[in-house]
C-alpha cells in the first residue's frame, strides 16, 4: 500500500476495504434536477453529511448533472472536499472506489484525488499569523491496490502545487537567476544535471 504526503497535511493512502474501520465516508454523487433531503443539490460541489448508519456518516458531494459530468467538474468536486475536510479538522475519510465505477467518465479516480491535493494547497510562507492544518488522511479504498494511481496523481499534482508556490513568489524572491538556482537544485535533488547555453 502507499502513503503519498503532500504540503497542507492532506495524505492519500491507498486501503482495502477489510482494513477500513474509520467513520466519514467520502462519496462524490452526481447532482439531480429536484431537490432531495438526502442528497446534494445539482450544483457541483455542493456537499452534504449525512447518517449512514448507527456508526457512520457519509460526506455527498455533488458531481453535478449526469449529461454534463467531465474531469473538469469531478476535479472541482475533489477541491471542494478538501476544503470541507480541512474546514471541519476532519483526521481520516475513506473513499470507496466503487464510487467512481458507474461513472462514464474513465479517469473519474484520478480528477477526484487531484482535486483533492489541489484543494489542501496552500500559500502561505509570508503570512504573520497562520492557522495550522490538522492532518488529513483520505483512504481510498478498494480490493485492488491502487498505489500506481496514486503515484502518478501524486507526481502530477506536486508539480503542479510547486509551480504555484514559486509562482506566488514575490519577484524579490522569484526572478530569472534564482529561479534558474532552485530548478537546479530540485534537479540535481533527482541526479539530474543543468547546463546553461549563452546565446551570440
Amino acid at each position: 500500500m502507499t502513503a503519498i504526503q503532500l504540503p497542507a497535511n492532506l495524505t492519500l493512502n491507498a486501503k482495502s476495504y477489510s482494513d477500513w474501520d474509520g467513520n466519514i465516508i467520502l462519496s462524490p454523487v452526481l447532482g439531480s434536477e429536484k431537490s432531495h433531503a438526502d442528497r446534494p443539490g445539482k450544483t457541483v460541489a455542493d456537499t452534504l453529511l449525512v447518517k449512514h448508519d448507527e456508526a457512520t456518516q457519509r460526506l455527498l458531494v455533488s458531481l453535478g448533472l449526469e449529461e454534463k459530468l467531465d474531469s473538469k467538474a469531478i476535479r472541482k468536486a475533489g477541491k471542494a472536499s478538501a476544503t470541507w475536510l480541512i474546514q471541519h479538522e476532519i483526521s481520516e475519510v475513506g473513499l470507496p472506489v466503487t464510487n467512481f465505477e458507474t461513472l462514464n467518465e474513465p479517469y473519474a479516480l484520478e480528477a477526484f484525488c487531484e482535486g483533492l491535493l489541489l484543494g489542501a494547497f496552500r500559500f502561505d510562507i509570508h503570512k504573520s499569523s497562520v492557522d495550522p492544518i490538522a492532518p488529513i488522511t483520505v483512504h481510498v479504498l478498494s480490493d485492488d491496490d491502487q498505489g500506481e494511481l496514486l503515484d502518478r496523481v501524486s507526481a502530477l499534482i506536486s508539480g503542479v502545487n510547486l509551480a504555484r508556490e514559486w509562482s506566488h513568489e514575490p519577484p524579490n524572491v522569484i526572478n530569472p537567476v534564482t529561479l534558474a538556482a532552485r530548478a537546479e537544485k530540485l534537479a540535481a535533488s533527482d541526479g539530474v544535471k543543468m547546463y546553461y547555453f549563452r546565446r551570440g
